[in-house]
């Protein structure tokens, strides 16, 4: 391929790649045909470039005058043939605001339109956070819940969640709707206030499936996981345009603003090969066809310049906190959007599970039947926990996955976190005795984990995964401190990198779980004495485990013993 390549001129114009079945399966532009074309052969690359490159068969290429004109052939390309590389996630929506409506009796619904008369909230990028929130505040207050007003009572009226103008027409609710907007302004303090204090009723009465309900929604607040409100003061109209770049990936966001508010949110999600400006700048080229960009905010002044000068765009100056929230909703949506979606695009384009199987199987020389993984996570050393994942014949099977919290204080220390699980798995053996174990370490893990198996007199393979500096898997290490590089080009780097991607989410779940469950706690679970019996007793009578503090002995007395009440009133608990 690269003694072709060298008869490519060194100009601008589009080249395209084609596969063993003669489809186009990815179009890109260059300044110079020759040196972009040579470079996904004369180097080493990442998974998604590989996997590219191994299947191309076999090229073409289109010159053009300049840069414009390329990227107009470019645009005109992927819209003809839509190739398999090119054309892989693109997501164009009007995004949900939560509506406080202005009528006689106002209503908080959630609307894509900005037609209906009251006070906007958003938009979110999330429309299951929008319904959950609207379903909270409905729940805690007595607004009007009915779109059409019915001639007679509802269930929401017997409930005592709603007032019934349909009945009381002579309803006064402007305290009812002024607490609802304090609950939705000022960041949502007003909500997250009245979160804490269901999460913390319901954690009270052990019912701490509710409890999670409310502290999800927290998170979901707290962490802008659902993406947040915009507020920018700048009322003009214009496109922001931001981004989220990874070693393999660029996440695009790009925001069409009215006005000052969004109207319209794009994201756009790809694999670049090479020079990431350039892929970019595609992108925003094939936006810009759509919608048409007049003035722009575009952070990188490099590409900025460019879009001005081939777009011809005014490029709007806002103020340090206008550009600082706007640069910060932009990049934490790439970044979301990315998370949400890169497993699935992955699994979908990329994915070589057979392959890499196979030769792991050559490897090990033995039967894989059962393959498992671990891993660990913590908070700077505290609430450790670990999982393993389970691979029966090369395919990923839930139903055998586990968790693990560690009992003993590693203080951060993998090493011993990892010994616990090992001792905890083999020492409980299921309905099946995994044929290979992989750790995620150097010879130290591996021989461990040899000697754990050994003492039982289980007959299972063990292999070390080592990173290098950048923490990137670079070697296999077996028991006898044999060693084996690994190419990102490599099938089974790819089946390997598909398996610490999969334990590595499970683990980050189960710790952001771990962490929920730990502030749900009672204080009175710290104490010997007291099961969840006795627990749910104290806390339906007395209510919180101050106010048990404060209660006579002789009404305690009723419940527990006279030894754990010395403890519940020792002054050195908090």
């Amino acid at each position: 391929m690269l003694e072709k390549i060298k008869e490519v001129p060194s100009s601008p114009g589009c080249y395209i790649y084609f596969n063993k079945y003669d489809d186009i399966i990815y179009v890109g532009k260059a300044k110079n045909l020759k040196y972009r074309m040579s470079s996904y052969f004369n180097r080493v690359h990442n998974i998604k470039t590989s996997k590219l490159i191994e299947d191309i068969v076999r090229f073409e290429y289109l010159l053009t005058n300049n840069e414009m004109e390329s990227l107009i052939l470019e645009n005109q390309l992927i819209k003809k043939y839509k190739p398999k590389y090119n054309i892989l996630l693109k997501d164009d929506r009007t995004y949900p605001y939560m509506i406080l409506t202005k009528e006689t009796h106002p209503r908080l619904i959630k609307s894509r339109k900005k037609n209906l008369k009251g006070y906007y909230y958003g938009p979110f990028i999330s429309e299951k956070f929008v319904t959950e929130m609207i379903k909270f505040i409905n729940n805690n207050s007595k607004i009007r819940k009915c779109d059409i007003l019915p001639k007679q009572k509802c269930i929401y009226y017997d409930l005592n969640l709603c007032y019934g103008p349909c009945i009381h027409e002579e309803i006064d609710d402007t305290i009812e709707i002024s607490n609802i907007r304090k609950l939705l302004e000022d960041n949502f303090s007003g909500i997250k206030k009245l979160l804490k204090e269901q999460r913390n009723k319901k954690a009270s009465l052990l019912e701490f499936e509710q409890a999670k309900i409310f502290q999800d929604l927290l998170y979901q607040i707290d962490e802008f996981k659902v993406g947040q409100s915009l507020d920018i003061s700048f009322n003009k109209s214009f496109d922001a345009i931001g981004y989220y770049i990874t070693e393999d990936w660029i996440s695009l966001t790009i925001l069409r603003i009215i006005s000052g508010v969004v109207s319209n949110i794009h994201f756009n999600l790809v694999p670049y090969f090479g020079d990431c400006n350039q892929e970019l700048l595609s992108q925003i080229y094939q936006y810009n066809l759509n919608f048409k960009i007049k003035y722009i905010y575009l952070k990188n002044i490099e590409l900025n310049e460019v879009v001005k000068n081939l777009f011809i765009t005014e490029k709007i100056n806002l103020n340090k906190k206008d550009e600082a929230n706007l640069n910060n909703f932009l990049m934490l949506n790439a970044k979301e959007y990315y998370k949400n979606n890169v497993d699935m695009i992955t699994k979908k384009y990329f994915s070589d599970r057979k392959k890499g199987f196979e030769k792991l199987l050559s490897l090990t020389e033995g039967n894989l039947k059962y393959i498992e993984m671990f891993d660990v996570s913590h908070s700077n050393g505290a609430n450790t926990v670990g999982v393993r994942v389970t691979y029966v014949n090369g395919k990923k099977n839930r139903k055998y996955y586990r968790k693990y919290k560690i009992k003993q204080d590693t203080n951060g220390n993998d090493y011993k976190a990892t010994q616990e699980i090992l001792e905890r798995r083999l020492n409980k053996i299921e309905d099946y005795i995994p044929n290979l174990i992989i750790v995620d370490g150097g010879i130290g893990l591996v021989r461990l984990a040899e000697s754990l198996i050994q003492k039982r007199n289980l007959k299972i393979k063990v292999l070390g995964l080592i990173k290098d500096d950048k923490h990137t898997t670079k070697e296999i290490i077996n028991s006898v401190g044999k060693r084996f590089k690994l190419n990102k080009k490599d099938d089974l780097y790819k089946f390997l990198y598909q398996m610490q991607e999969e334990v590595h989410r499970f683990a980050i779940n189960y710790h952001k779980q771990s962490q929920t469950n730990s502030m749900l706690l009672s204080k009175l679970d710290s104490i010997n004495g007291i099961g969840p019996v006795k627990k749910k007793l104290l806390l339906e009578k007395f209510g919180s485990f101050d106010k048990i503090k404060e209660t006579e002995n002789v009404e305690l007395l009723k419940i527990i013993n006279q030894k754990i009440i010395d403890k519940i009133k020792d002054n050195t608990l908090k």
